[in-house]
């Protein structure tokens, strides 16, 4: 599972529409005080980013990767972990 973890991509609430990132940088990132990887499943980015559930992990601040598919939904959910975060 790690290995797959290596080689997924997404969106990112970091960084502009259409620039990819690793669950690696994503972890590089975090603050201190986050303990797990966030993602939000939906159509669209701009539909993300009016969720409400966005909405919550912005104001504290939290990066949130972006994931359009369900089959993205369905990795996420079965790799659980990666680089020791949930």
């Amino acid at each position: 599972k790690e290995d797959l973890g290596k080689l997924l991509l997404s969106e990112s609430s970091a960084h502009p529409r259409g620039k990819l990132t690793s669950l690696d940088e994503y972890i590089n990132r975090m603050p201190a005080e986050q303990t797990a990887i966030y993602y939000l499943v939906a159509p669209t980015r701009a539909a993300a980013e009016h969720s409400p559930y966005y909405e919550a992990f912005k104001r504290k601040g939290f990066e949130v990767l972006f994931l359009y598919t369900s089959f993205d939904d369905f990795v996420m959910t079965n790799l659980t972990t990666y680089g020791g975060k949930e």
